[in-house]
């Protein structure tokens, strides 16, 4: 009698796993090309960035020593980055504080 119930429940559980399973991968499918578009757009960004501060630096180096105009951009990296990290952190400490389940 109770194997029956068990094998019941098993059977029950297994396929609860096997549907959310199915409903997870194909949303990954779905989202897949939009996934890897935005990857590559992030990494194209990244090189674009690191092109223009290179291009800074070397406009800086018309009117300044290399390692002054080095310094200059750099510093100003480092100003964005404390102006943005915190605020940052500030918002994903809020999230966390508001859905302790994310």
């Amino acid at each position: 009698m109770f194997e029956g119930i068990t094998d019941a429940i098993t059977r029950f559980i297994q396929k609860q796993v096997d549907t959310l399973r199915e409903q997870v991968l194909g949303a990954l499918r779905d989202r897949r090309t939009a996934i890897v578009v935005t990857v590559v757009g992030a990494v194209l960004a990244l090189f674009a960035i690191g092109i223009l501060l290179s291009a800074a630096v070397a406009g800086l180096d018309l009117v300044l020593p290399h390692w002054a105009a080095l310094l200059i951009v750099a510093g100003a990296l480092a100003i964005a980055a404390a102006i943005v990290l915190p605020i940052g952190i500030r918002g994903l400490q809020n999230k966390s504080k508001n859905n302790p389940d994310a």
